[in-house]
C-alpha cells in the first residue's frame, strides 16, 4: 500500500463512533436516505415557493415551444404576419415572465436554503447543549465545528436545490411526455424512456461514486481538526522546532487527499457520460421518428415542428437536474456528520419524570457510587459515598487520576454514574431538569475559559441583567476589581480569546467574581489555584475564602495548603475513599494524606 492510499485511508475508514456517536456512513447512505429526509422534514415548507415557481417556469418553456410551433407552422402555411401577433405577443410576455420568476425563483431559493441552513445550525446547538459537556469531552472539536458550519451549507443545497429540482423535473418531464404522447404515442413513448434514463441518473451516478465523497466531508473535518490542533499548539510547536515538520505533513495530506477529490470528480463525469448519451439519442431517435411519421403522412408540418420544440424542451428539465446532483452527493456526505450528532445518546439524559421546581437544600450525598467513562474501563469512582452538609467546606484530595475531578462532573451530571445514587438537598439529581440543577452550583475550575469579549460580558455571563454595582461588588469580593479598573477601559476591555491579555491569576479572579455574581448555594472550586504562581494563588485563597462564607463548598485540589482550612477532608486513591477527617487529624496518621503532605514539603 502506497503511502497516498495510507492517509486516505486513515482519514476516510469509519472508526468505532468515528469520532462522533454513530457510525452511519455516507457509503452506507441512499440517496433519498429516509434519515436525511426525515431530518429535514420541518424545513420543507419553506422549499413549496422554489418547486412553485420552478413548475411555472417550466410551463413557460412548454408554452414558449408552443406559441413558437403555432408562428412557425402559420408561416409555413402562407397566412398573413398580422395574424400571427397575438402570438408574437404572447411569446413576449411568457418570455418576461419567465425572466421575472427566475429572478424571483433564484431570491426564493438563496433565501429558503439560508434559513434552512440556520435552522439547521440552531438545531445542532440545541442538540449539542443536550448532549452536554460530557459528550462533547470525547469528541473533536474540529470535527464538531466542520459538521455545524460545512455539514450545514451541504444540506441547505440538498434540501433548498437538489430536492426541489427532482420535483420539478420529474413533473415537468412527465408532463411534456403525456402532451407528446397525444400527438404521438411511438414519440411519447420514445421520450418518456430518455425521460425515465435520464431522471434515473441521479441515482446511478451515486451509486458509483457515492461512497467517495466521503473523502471530503468526512476525511476533511477531521484534516480540519488536525489544522485547529496545531494552531492551538503553535506554541509547542515552535519551541521543539517541529513546526515546519508537522506543517509539512499537514501540506502533504491535505494533496492526497485534493488529489483523492479530484479522481471522485473525473469518476462522477465519466458515470455521467452514458446516461447523457442516452437523453442525447433518446432525443434524436424522437425526431427522426417524427420526420419519418410526417413522410407517411401521419404527422403533420406543424406536429412535427411541436414535436421538435418539445423534445428539445424535454432536454432542459434534465439538464436542470444535472447541474444539481453535486449537491446532492455533497449533502449525504455532510449528512453523515450531522445524524451522528442528531442520533447521538446523552450520557446524561433529560430526566422522564422531573420533580416538581422547588427550592433545594444546599447538601450533596454520594451514595455507592461508580462510574466508568467506557464499558470495560477501571471505574474512575468506584463504591463511592460522602456527604457535604448545608454550610460546609468539604476537600476532596489525591494524587492525579485518583477521581477527583470525575467527582465535579457527575456532581454537575454530565455523565451519570453506572451505580449509586448522587442527591442534592435529598433528591436524585437524576430528576431534576439540568436547567435547575446548574443553577445551584457556581463552579470555578483550573482551566478558566473567558470567551473573547470585554470583562463586562465574561461576567454577566453569570447574570445578564446584573448592574453596574452588582458587577463591581462581585469583582471586589473576589478581589478583581482593583486590577480591572486599572486595565486601559476597564470592565470594558476586551479580554481576547480565552482571556489570552490577561495573566492566569487575573483570568481565575474573573471567573470567582463571575461565580460571586451568579450567587448559587453551592460553590465548587476545582483546582481553582494550581495553574497560578505563589502570590496570585496567596490572593485567590483569600478571595475563596470570602466568597466560600455562607455557601456550601467544595474544593478539589492537589494542594494541600489550599484545604487546611476545609471542615473535612476526603482522600481519595484510585477511585475510592481511602481516609476522610481535618487536617489535623489526617496530618497525624500515618496515612495517603500525610504521604502527600510529606510529598508537598519535600518538594516546597
Amino acid at each position: 500500500m502506497t503511502e497516498e492510499s495510507k492517509i486516505v485511508e486513515e482519514y476516510t475508514k469509519v472508526e468505532s463512533r468515528r469520532g462522533l456517536s454513530v457510525t452511519s456512513g455516507a457509503g452506507h447512505m441512499r440517496l433519498f436516505d429516509p434519515r436525511v429526509l426525515a431530518m429535514g422534514r420541518g424545513e420543507y415548507g419553506r422549499l413549496w415557493s422554489v418547486i412553485a415557481l420552478g413548475l411555472l417556469i417550466a410551463s413557460s418553456y412548454i408554452a414558449q415551444g408552443v406559441l413558437i410551433a403555432l408562428i412557425i407552422e402559420a408561416v409555413f402555411s402562407g397566412r398573413p404576419i398580422a395574424g400571427s401577433i397575438p402570438l408574437f405577443a404572447g411569446l413576449a410576455l411568457v418570455i418576461a415572465l419567465r425572466w421575472a420568476m427566475i429572478w424571483a425563483n433564484d431570491r426564493v431559493a438563496a433565501r429558503a436554503a439560508t434559513n434552512i441552513a440556520v435552522s439547521l445550525r440552531r438545531r445542532m446547538y440545541r442538540k449539542l447543549y443536550e448532549l452536554g459537556p460530557g459528550w462533547m469531552l470525547t469528541q473533536k472539536s474540529g470535527v464538531v465545528q466542520a459538521t455545524i458550519v460545512d455539514g450545514a451549507e451541504a444540506l441547505q443545497n440538498y434540501y433548498g436545490r437538489f430536492l426541489p429540482q427532482v420535483i420539478v423535473s420529474s413533473l415537468a418531464g412527465l408532463s411534456i411526455m403525456a402532451i407528446l404522447l397525444y400527438v404521438d404515442v411511438i414519440i411519447g413513448l420514445v421520450v418518456g424512456a430518455m425521460m425515465v434514463a435520464s431522471l434515473l441518473q441521479p441515482l446511478a451516478i451515486y451509486r458509483g461514486v457515492g461512497s467517495g465523497i466521503r473523502v471530503w466531508f468526512v476525511a476533511m473535518p477531521r484534516l480540519f481538526a488536525e489544522y485547529v490542533d496545531n494552531i492551538q499548539g503553535i506554541v509547542t510547536l515552535k519551541s521543539f522546532n517541529a513546526s515546519e515538520r508537522h506543517g509539512e505533513q499537514l501540506y502533504r495530506k491535505t494533496n492526497t487527499l485534493y488529489d483523492a477529490e479530484i479522481g471522485i470528480l473525473k469518476d462522477e463525469v465519466l458515470w455521467g457520460v452514458p446516461l447523457g448519451l442516452i437523453a442525447a439519442i433518446g432525443g434524436t431517435v424522437a425526431i427522426v421518428i417524427g420526420a419519418l411519421r410526417m413522410d407517411a403522412g401521419s404527422l403533420s408540418a406543424g406536429g412535427l415542428l411541436f414535436v421538435l420544440l418539445l423534445v428539445r424542451e424535454a432536454l432542459r428539465p434534465v439538464a436542470d437536474l444535472r447541474q444539481t446532483i453535486h449537491f446532492s452527493f455533497a449533502g449525504m456526505g455532510a449528512a453523515e456528520g450531522v445524524l451522528d450528532i442528531f442520533e447521538a445518546v446523552p450520557p446524561a439524559p433529560a430526566p422522564a419524570d422531573p420533580v416538581a421546581p422547588k427550592k433545594l437544600e444546599p447538601a450533596i450525598v454520594f451514595e455507592g457510587v461508580t462510574f466508568r467513562y467506557r464499558e470495560g474501563d477501571a471505574p474512575a469512582v468506584d463504591n463511592l459515598s460522602f456527604a457535604v452538609q448545608p454550610g460546609e467546606k468539604v476537600a476532596i484530595v489525591g494524587r492525579s487520576g485518583s477521581g477527583k475531578t470525575t467527582v465535579t462532573s457527575l456532581l454537575l451530571r454530565f455523565f451519570d454514574p453506572q451505580e449509586g445514587v448522587i442527591r442534592l438537598g435529598g433528591e436524585d439529581i437524576r430528576r431534576i431538569r439540568p436547567e435547575h440543577l446548574r443553577a445551584m452550583y457556581s463552579v470555578v475550575s483550573q482551566d478558566t475559559y473567558l470567551f473573547h469579549g470585554t470583562v463586562r460580558d465574561n461576567l454577566l455571563l453569570a447574570k445578564p441583567g446584573a448592574s453596574r454595582e452588582d458587577l463591581e461588588s462581585a469583582a471586589r469580593t473576589a478581589l478583581a476589581h482593583e486590577f480591572i479598573a486599572a486595565l486601559p477601559r476597564g470592565y470594558d476591555t476586551v479580554v481576547g480569546e480565552r482571556g489570552v491579555k490577561l495573566s492566569g491569576g487575573e483570568r481565575q479572579r474573573i471567573a470567582i467574581a463571575r461565580a460571586v455574581l451568579k450567587g448559587a448555594p453551592v460553590l465548587v472550586l476545582d483546582e481553582a489555584t494550581s495553574s497560578v504562581d505563589v502570590a496570585n494563588e496567596s490572593l485567590i485563597r483569600e478571595a475563596v475564602d470570602r466568597v466560600s462564607r455562607d455557601r456550601t463548598t467544595i474544593v478539589i485540589s492537589h494542594r494541600l495548603s489550599a484545604v487546611r482550612d476545609a471542615d473535612r477532608i476526603y482522600v481519595m486513591e484510585k477511585g475510592r475513599m481511602v481516609e476522610s477527617g481535618s487536617h489535623t487529624d489526617l496530618s497525624r496518621c500515618n496515612g495517603n494524606y500525610h504521604a502527600l503532605l510529606m510529598a508537598e514539603g519535600e518538594c516546597v
